[in-house]
């Protein structure tokens, strides 16, 4: 079927609003998380691409949110556009229906519709189970980034780690571990 010039003129009328309260809406959700990630890379020292990684897991878990409404932003914007440029009605004088004119909505709202379907039901998942073995590879670097060896180090504020020097790489013997978390029962 051949698209109609009016088709992806509403189309393209649909697409700057949408992608501009997404990006609004992800921005917005995302300050939640900001302080936590923000923290991770002050206190932590993740690196940049790892910080990514996360925020890339997240994204599927915001997108379900932000979509249906950025895509009811979207029509309502565009439609304000035609009405206050009087197009609505030079197509409606033109002989064009209602049900016509609606229909790249329609079609868009439905693609819309199937990618937060997609992302629920797939995206979310895979990203949360992904999002968790990635957090568990970054806590394992960071610790055994942490601890020099030879050195008194303190990977988390009241816990002390010392670890001699091993030569043979069979182990280590001495390691030394004084933790005053909890000053009831210090370790």
């Amino acid at each position: 079927m051949l698209i109609r010039l009016l088709d992806r003129y509403i189309f393209f009328e649909l697409l700057p609003p949408f992608l501009t309260s997404l990006t609004g809406l992800c921005f917005i959700i995302f300050t939640k998380e900001m302080l936590r990630l923000v923290d991770l890379v002050v206190s932590r020292g993740i690196s940049l691409a790892g910080l990514g990684s996360i925020v890339l897991h997240l994204l599927p878990s915001f997108l379900v949110l932000t979509l249906p409404i950025a895509c009811l932003i979207a029509s309502i914007s565009a439609f304000n556009r035609l009405s206050f440029d009087n197009e609505v009605t030079a197509i409606r004088a033109a002989g064009v229906s209602f049900w016509r004119i609606n229909l790249p909505v329609a079609v868009f709202s439905g693609m819309v519709f199937l990618l937060t379907v997609y992302l629920s039901q797939w995206g979310q998942p895979w990203a949360k189970v992904s999002l968790k073995t990635l957090a568990l590879s970054v806590i394992e670097d960071e610790l055994t980034l942490a601890v020099d060896s030879g050195v008194f180090n303190e990977p988390i504020p009241g816990l002390m780690v010392y670890v001699p020097h091993s030569e043979n790489g069979s182990g280590q013997k001495g390691v030394f571990i004084s933790d005053q978390r909890n000053p009831d029962q210090p370790l």
